[in-house]
């Protein structure tokens, strides 16, 4: 009985999390598009969050808002939004009778927001919140590099560049950029006395009883010459399960030293090493307010060009092999990871509403018929089409009809809940697996 219980608590704080998340980027989403048609005046029918059956619903002016029973995305309803739709004529106050520059500012309103909320989510962690202390581990040492020939070696931990103490990841690779052509000093913290682990000894129990946070755990290949250093006791049992412990030399130190080297950064401020991101002790970082909205640009920026990436990889790849990625994830797999965050803090879920509020402006960018890129594309070829019409072949009426335009968009919808259905149907096998 007792299972059953954190099982059912499990799933209702998953749909619980799941739907906050989803449910605030909708909101923020249609909210833009609601806001540009009141700018262009165009009557707006229905402001809905979530889909199917209402739960709750109240009629203010000419607009009924609702909250809707499945927690997935939401809609707002323009007056003749597809032409002639059979509401109420709304004269000039329709969408239809608007200027193509106006339809397609309402349409990028919604995309627009999901910017606005991905930076305003930032700017809370990065500026209110705060953020753990975080410096930089070296990962790999290039050849000749200015890094190897002061003597820094893998697993060091950067603690400061010159008189500034680096507390953020991203503060020592500007750091060293600084010094580009002249002389600094680093300050690392380095594990001493390494022991090596007996064979007997390479085991998760070993491990979980005798390895603690801020050791360090050197790890080689018998057949290679590279290493990795670990310093977290759940990374080291990952790799303890994930591996094959007869092909594993490991040695762990139980102290650390600082040291102090003095490198020379190439012209371009770089010194030839490969980092990755190391907590230090647990303190917070929160950074000034000007300094907390810059960087959550700047991380915006980075973010959407990388979803950008892999979408035009997406597509090529449906279209040269008709093949969707395998890690290309639906509901389940983001309620799946709200949850998985969520354990982590509110930090971590904070980021993760982030990504996924930023995914799904950019996602509706798409040329997709039914998605806001696709709708402004249809848009365009109707408005040329329509003009080539009266234009050349000096036609009175539309060449593209409003029900032409109203189809596409709702073969498009259907091509996207279908592609959701399957993405969900592989989510739950996955799950099962």
């Amino acid at each position: 009985m007792e299972h059953i219980l954190i099982s059912l608590y499990a799933v209702t704080k998953t749909i619980v999390l799941f739907s906050l998340v989803i449910g605030f980027v909708a909101f923020i989403h249609e909210l833009g598009h609601f806001l540009a048609a009141k700018l262009c005046d165009v009557r707006v029918d229905a402001f809905a969050i979530g889909m199917g059956k209402k739960l709750l619903s109240v009629q203010r002016g000419e607009t009924e808002y609702s909250l809707r029973l499945l927690p997935v995305g939401g809609y707002v309803l323009l007056a003749q939004e597809d032409g002639e739709d059979g509401s109420e004529d709304a004269g000039e106050r329709s969408f239809a009778r608007k200027t193509l520059v106006q339809k397609i500012f309402i349409l990028l309103a919604g995309p627009f927001m999901n910017v606005v909320g991905t930076v305003a989510i930032l700017l809370f962690v990065l500026g209110g919140l705060g953020q753990p202390a975080t410096s930089m581990q070296v990962s790999m040492v290039q050849e000749s590099s200015p890094a190897q020939r002061a003597g820094i070696l893998p697993g060091d931990v950067f603690l400061a560049v010159g008189d500034q103490e680096i507390r953020r990841f991203q503060d020592g690779r500007t750091a060293i950029a600084g010094y580009a052509g002249k002389e600094v000093s680093i300050r690392v913290r380095r594990g001493s006395a390494f022991e090596p682990v007996g064979q007997d000894n390479v085991s998760p129990l070993w491990f979980q009883n005798n390895f603690y946070d801020g050791n360090v755990l050197e790890v080689s290949l018998v057949d290679r010459e590279s290493k990795t250093y670990l310093d977290r006791k759940e990374q080291v049992l990952s790799l303890l399960k994930s591996e094959d412990l007869s092909r594993l030399r490991l040695r762990y130190s139980k102290s650390s030293e600082e040291m102090n080297f003095l490198v020379s950064p190439s012209t371009s401020g770089t010194i030839g090493i490969g980092i990755r991101p190391y907590l230090l002790d647990g303190s917070i970082v929160v950074l000034p307010l000007v300094l907390a909205f810059k960087e959550s640009l700047s991380t915006t920026w980075d973010m959407s060009v990388q979803l950008l990436e892999q979408l035009g990889s997406m597509i090529l790849n449906l279209v040269q092999k008709f093949q969707a990625p395998k890690d290309l994830g639906g509901p389940v797999a983001i309620a799946s990871a709200v949850s998985e965050y969520a354990e982590d803090g509110i930090r971590s879920f904070l980021m993760l509403a982030a990504q996924i509020c930023l995914c799904i402006g950019v996602f509706n960018l798409v040329p997709i018929p039914g998605l806001d890129g696709g709708r402004i594309l249809v848009l365009v070829i109707k408005d040329f089409v329509n003009g080539f019409g009266r234009i050349v072949l000096k036609r009175a009426g539309d060449t593209f009809h409003d029900a032409f335009e109203g189809w596409i968009n709702v073969f498009g919808v259907f091509c996207v809940f279908t592609l959701v259905i399957l993405v969900t149907i592989k989510d739950i096998g996955d799950l099962i697996r």
